[in-house]
């Protein structure tokens, strides 16, 4: 948990630093200054720690955060490199390549991204869901008739650990207010 994010050490910092600056405030004595003092270089190396650790799941969101990247500069070639080339990645690929012909994507936001990391079974596996709201426009005519600019979709993706990376094998959004 304090290796994923720096929340957790900071609000224990700031709860151990009120309660002695609360205590050095009622009894004057000095020497809670220095543990005052201890204490935020205690919090400031947990967050280095953290900053500096990379754990399976940050690897995880690294590749989505790539492939976010890719897709908002609508590089096929980029994203597809952080899609598995495996057979049963082939739907992720095909769905690559359809929406990239169809939509210019002028925006991707991710929200809400949670993952989960198993590593518990022969090849390490992931997944990632979040809600991704993308803005963009259609390439030709044919399908003028995306509708709003603007879509939200709950999006699931399913990652394997391979080649020395994290890799997108398994893709599913559903489109939230459409049938």
């Amino acid at each position: 948990m304090f290796l994923e994010s720096p929340v957790p050490i900071l609000v224990v910092g700031t709860v151990v630093e009120a309660v002695l600056a609360i205590a050095l405030l009622r009894t004057g004595r000095g020497v809670l200054l220095i543990a005052m003092i201890g204490v935020a270089l205690v919090v400031a190396a947990g967050v280095l720690v953290e900053r500096f650790t990379v754990t399976e799941r940050k690897l995880v969101i690294r590749t989505i955060d790539e492939a976010a990247a890719a897709v908002e500069a609508n590089d096929l070639d980029r994203a597809l490199k952080c899609v598995s080339t495996a057979p049963d990645a082939d739907a992720v690929r095909s769905e690559a390549h359809y929406i990239h012909r169809i939509i210019e994507i002028t925006q991707l936001r991710i929200r809400g991204l949670d993952v989960t990391v198993n590593k518990t079974g022969a090849v390490p596996m992931a997944t990632a869901r979040f809600m991704a709201i993308v803005t963009g426009r259609a390439k030709s005519r044919e399908f003028a008739d995306f509708g709003e600019p603007t879509h939200v979709a709950e999006v699931t993706l399913k990652l394997r650990f391979e080649s020395g990376r994290w890799l997108i094998v398994e893709f599913d959004r559903d489109r939230r207010g459409e049938p």
